[in-house]
């Protein structure tokens, strides 16, 4: 008897639980212990993978009574450091793990370069995560927390990992409440509390920062509340929270529209959207100079501008106010009179029929029931309308007649009149249907100039192929857009139920030879809006293939920087590291090999010191390759203090001269040092690698003349400058000189003059700080290097380590 064996099912995908802060110091990590301990008590079982305590006393508590997997330890550069085993992890499948910092860089070697990509191979194996992550980590908000604190975040966790989190939960404190923790020095050890409470964590840097992460936050609640929604087919109003739409034709009136919806909208802090229909009822369309003004305007009220397709303008406003759950509409009074509105209530009348729980604001202007304006079908019905009636005043007019017993003359002529006048309102009538025709051909000409016209405008301004999707999407209510590439599936997809092949799509719109296709699902779209779609979609496949190309582009000039690199550092080891290797070696085989008598004590001590230079030289020739390695992974993080320039070159010019011949000090007939009492805000360590590195290289090529040294302070900004009265460089060559492995020493090219490496080096430290290195000619010939960094007034804070 045989049995057959079922194969066992895949694990599910383990939840991810983030901890989300606004600034290190929040308790992040131990509201993620407390959890653990709460879990873990109901049974569950849980490990940690990894726990920053920071030397904080209340975290290494929480750690205690938990178990811990250990670490892997890792030896970098003479160090050793500890890093999550995920393989350990692994091979103890727990219920959930812990693992802090998910936007850490592991170090080189390891299997994952990001630790969030440790998190999700736990995830694919079935293990639940508990991580934590601060705002200033999110890629998407990098850049504007730098803005904010003037410090630039290098460790970065792509946004799609947090936001596909299962749950992000905000752990927050008063910006009150975390300096006070800081003080207390719950945070960082005594030596730092100071710096930190007048740099990152002054009070508005942490409004802002808390600001950002909760409005961060409420997005991602927003997103996952309208995709419940659309799963759900969820279409009352929710309100949740403020949403305001406005709705503008593109007439002189919409400007006071969206200013009059920015004040409504401003005073409950709601949200703004305005709203363009691009309808089919004959109104002409938005002219450019005013969807330029309205887009001014709503930029400068933190407004969206969506435009909507629909011939019914009422039923498209508001199926787009339902859609993303606005609870308050503006929209402008008819333009109708009284008279008029007899024939057709008017847009107005209609959307506050259909609104239900949404509140209608009408705003009147100027343009506001300023007359007439009839439409060609409405002029076709009043024509008919009045021969009917003129047929039927004939028709009782001659029964009248004839019962009154007047002539048949008379009767007959009566008859003839209304007969005539009917035939001439029949007449009117078929005119009026020709002129229905073109004017509906007009009104789609003029609507698809006007989409198309929105669609080229999107692609100008900028729009990604994304961004020109989700124009698609909500242009024409779908609930999903994707490009589709012939035997590749979807090469760019949005929505919340985009379509992954032509079969599961509604609409399918074929560009060129079908190697690509625009597919949508939803609505079915009319067949004259498929011209416009036809060419949307080969603006869609042109912004693909050109992005293609750009990232072709970048990995071609990538490969020939490293290419260049590579044989600038292959050329640069060939001589500025085996000559001093040499020179050791034949110092070591000469003291090795010497005959008794052979040389005098003066002779080795010569031996001896050309090979003790000879490595000092090596020694400096490998820091510039590590520290340059360093720069191009972005490893190198400031610690930043109120640094004195004149301590800072001091101790630059000592370690030049240990370094060059062991005597204590570099004299003023060699380098002249006027920098007065500047301080400037700056890493110790870097700011004094920096000066190494200039005066080195402005005494090696200044022909024996002085070397001056100044700093002044310029406004907000500190400004150190090196100038040497050498030779120079060529002209135009003042920003190369920067460049790795360049030497541009116009034949004054010295032994020894190093791999090219020191210039780019203390650029790179200098930007690392947030500052800039410029050079230029020095008057009367030379070379002078600039350093600019933000000043700081006050004594010097004194010595820190480079990280």
């Amino acid at each position: 008897m045989t049995s057959s064996a079922h194969p066992e099912p895949p694990p599910r995908r383990g939840a991810l639980h983030i901890y989300l802060g606004a600034a290190p110091g929040v308790g992040k990590t131990c509201a993620m212990l407390a959890e653990a301990h709460r879990q873990s008590a109901q049974g569950v079982d849980v490990v940690v993978g990894v726990a920053q305590t920071y030397g904080r006393a209340e975290t290494s508590a929480l750690l205690e009574e938990l178990e811990t997997v250990p670490p892997r330890r890792v030896t970098y550069r003479g160090a050793t450091f500890d890093e999550l085993d995920v393989d350990a992890v692994l091979g103890r499948r727990p219920r959930i793990a812990l693992v802090d910092e998910l936007a850490h860089t592991n170090l080189p070697g390891s299997r994952h370069e990001k630790r969030w990509q440790d998190v999700d191979e736990l995830l694919e194996a079935g293990i639940d995560v508990y991580s934590t992550v601060n705002v200033q980590h999110l890629e998407s908000l990098n850049d504007v927390v730098e803005h904010i604190t003037g410090i630039a975040q290098r460790e970065t966790v792509p946004d799609d990992v947090v936001r596909d989190a299962d749950q992000v939960e905000m752990v927050d404190v008063t910006p009150g409440e975390l300096r006070h923790r800081l003080a207390q020095g719950k945070v960082y050890a005594a030596d730092r509390v100071d710096a930190a409470l007048s740099n990152y964590f002054r009070p508005e840097n942490l409004t802002a920062l808390r600001e950002l992460a909760l409005l961060w936050l409420a997005d991602q609640v927003d997103m996952a509340l309208d995709k419940y929604r659309v799963d759900e087919s969820v279409t009352d109003i929710w309100e949740t929270r403020e949403r305001v739409v406005v709705a503008v034709t593109g007439g002189p009136e919409s400007v006071k529209l969206v200013r009059r919806a920015a004040r409504i909208a401003a005073r409950s802090s709601a949200r703004l959207m305005v709203v363009h229909v691009v309808s089919g009822d004959g109104t002409a369309g938005a002219s450019t100079a005013t969807m330029a003004e309205i887009r001014r305007l709503a930029s400068a009220s933190r407004a969206s501008v969506h435009s909507v397709v629909g011939n019914d303008v009422a039923e498209a406003l508001l199926e787009f106010a339902r859609s993303v759950d606005a609870t308050e509409l503006v929209i402008g009074s008819s333009r109708r009179s009284r008279l008029f509105r007899i024939l057709d209530e008017g847009v107005g009348e209609e959307v506050i029929r259909g609104a239900g729980q949404i509140d209608v604001h009408i705003v009147t202007h100027a343009g506001a029931a300023g007359g007439p304006r009839l439409s060609v079908a409405e002029t076709r019905w009043l024509v008919v309308s009045s021969g009917v009636a003129v047929l039927i005043l004939t028709a009782a007019s001659t029964l009248l007649a004839t019962r009154s017993g007047l002539r048949a003359e008379t009767t007959g002529a009566i008859a003839l009149f209304a007969g005539a006048v009917f035939l001439m309102s029949l007449a009117v009538v078929a005119l009026v249907d020709v002129a229905v025709l073109r004017t509906r051909q007009a009104r789609r000409a003029s609507q698809e100039a006007e989409l198309l016209a929105l669609f080229a405008g999107s692609v100008l301004r900028g729009s990604d192929l994304p961004a020109l999707l989700e124009r698609v999407r909500e242009t024409f209510g779908q609930n999903g857009v994707s490009v589709l590439r012939r035997g590749a599936g979807p090469v760019c997809s949005v929505g919340a139920h985009p379509p992954g092949t032509t079969a599961a799509a509604s609409t399918v719109c074929e560009v060129g030879d079908g190697e690509y296709a625009l597919a949508l699902s939803g609505r079915g779209v009319r067949a004259h809006d498929r011209r416009v779609l036809t060419a949307v979609a080969n603006q869609a496949v042109a912004l693909y293939r050109q992005q293609n190309l750009v990232d072709a582009a970048g990995e071609a000039r990538a490969l020939a920087t490293t290419a260049d690199l590579r044989r600038a550092l292959l050329a640069g080891i060939s001589h500025d590291l085996r000559t001093p290797l040499a020179a050791i070696k034949v110092a070591l085989s000469s003291l090795r090999s010497r005959e008794p008598g052979e040389f005098t004590a003066r002779d080795v001590d010569e031996l001896l010191a050309t090979s003790e230079e000879s490595t000092d030289r090596l020694i400096e020739r490998v820091d510039d390759l590590i520290d340059s390695s360093r720069l191009a992974a972005g490893e190198v993080r400031p610690t930043m203090h109120r640094v004195a320039v004149e301590e800072s070159v001091h101790g630059a010019l000592l370690s030049i001269a240990r370094a060059a011949d062991g005597r204590d000090r570099i004299g003023p007939d060699r380098v002249n040092v006027d920098v007065d009492a500047v301080s400037v805000r700056a890493d110790p360590g870097l700011l004094g690698r920096v000066l190494e590195n200039l005066l080195a290289n402005a005494l090696r090529h200044s022909g024996g003349r002085p070397v001056r040294v100044g700093a002044a302070r310029v406004g907000e900004l500190g400004v150190i400058t090196v100038a040497d009265a050498g030779p120079g460089i060529p002209p135009g060559s003042e920003s190369r000189i920067f460049d790795p492995f360049q030497r541009l020493e116009d034949g004054r090219h010295a032994a020894g003059a190093g791999l090219g490496l020191g210039l780019s080096v203390a650029r790179g430290f200098v930007e690392a700080m947030g500052g800039t290195a410029t050079a230029t000619a020095t008057p009367g010939g030379g070379l002078t290097v600039l350093v600019t960094l933000d000043a700081a007034s006050g004594a010097a804070d004194g010595a820190s380590s480079i990280r």
